[in-house]
């Protein structure tokens, strides 16, 4: 049971820590990302949503 949870939580955390040592090292400037996320990827996951809870047209 606990080498099932390793197995899903280790790479997850694992890649989280490469993020945090990369931009700790490096440094990164996040206004281009943030910028792509709320014009972009935003509007998007809010018209999925909203497309989501129109109902179906009825057969006729």
């Amino acid at each position: 049971m606990f080498s099932q949870i390793l197995e899903v939580t280790l790479p997850v955390f694992g890649i989280a820590l490469v993020g945090y040592l990369y931009e700790r090292l490096n440094g990164s400037d996040m206004d281009s990302a943030n910028r792509i996320n709320m014009n972009l990827f935003v509007p998007a996951l809010l018209f999925y949503v909203v497309s989501e809870k129109i109902p179906d047209s009825p057969e006729w």
